[in-house]
């Protein structure tokens, strides 16, 4: 049996002890920096230093400006802003313009890229002469659409500057598409949905509607349209 003061005394003990601990503890948290990670910059980033496009004009260019890209087209629709975008992912500079005939002979500096809207921009007066001297100097052409079927079939040079041999027809239902290796990223790819998979179908983004372009044997194919079977076999449409 305990006495009142001997039970007095553990508890005096046991409360002392506790103290001491926590007491320890305290000390411990206080002098340590565990909540401090010493690899941070006590300068946080603050995007200052991030690369940024510059502020480029045909007019002004000279032979010691950066390597550029020129998008003939709206700036604000959909493809230009699409262009502006892989232009600052790659980190290239930019330059747009609404017409072929402003970069004129006078500029001293031709773009390493030039992509155009649509193939109208090509139409207007001298454009296509200048394309296909710029396209023999090295110039990367890109045309983001062809448009206006009929325009292209009355257009022989344009169609010969394109590759394409003949129109096999202005609008083709496709059921998917098939991308070749060496195109932007990656392998070869087949996008093409199931029939039997209707939720797939309904997730569908591409448009499946397009003209058939059929391409002659020296141009070069990265991605074709894919045409419903015949005779066991997937037809490809250009």
């Amino acid at each position: 049996m305990v006495s009142k003061r001997n039970f007095f005394n553990i508890m005096i003990m046991m409360v002392t002890l506790l103290f001491l601990f926590q007491f320890s503890m305290v000390i411990r948290a206080q002098s340590s920096s565990y909540d401090h990670n010493n690899a941070v910059s006590e300068n946080p980033l603050s995007g200052q230093d991030a690369w940024q496009q510059a502020k480029m004009k045909l007019s002004a260019l000279t032979e010691e400006d950066d390597p550029y890209v020129l998008f003939v087209g709206d700036a604000a629709g959909g493809m230009g802003q699409a262009v502006s975008s892989w232009c600052t992912y790659r980190k290239k500079n930019i330059i747009v313009t609404k017409s072929m005939t402003e970069l004129t002979d006078y500029v001293k500096l031709m773009p390493e890229m030039i992509v155009l809207e649509s193939e109208s921009y090509a139409l207007e007066g001298a454009s296509l002469k200048k394309l296909e001297k710029l396209e023999k100097e090295g110039v990367i052409i890109v045309f983001g659409s062809l448009e206006d079927v009929d325009a292209i079939r009355n257009n022989s040079e344009l169609m010969d500057f394109l590759g394409i041999q003949s129109i096999a027809a202005k609008e083709k239902q496709l059921t998917g598409a098939k991308l070749f290796e060496g195109f932007l990223l990656g392998g070869e790819e087949w996008y093409q949905t199931s029939e039997n998979d209707k939720y797939a179908e309904e997730k569908q983004d591409l448009d499946l509607t397009v003209p058939w372009y059929q391409i002659g044997s020296g141009t070069k194919a990265y991605m074709v349209g894919l045409i419903k079977e015949k005779t066991g076999e997937k037809e490809q449409c250009h």
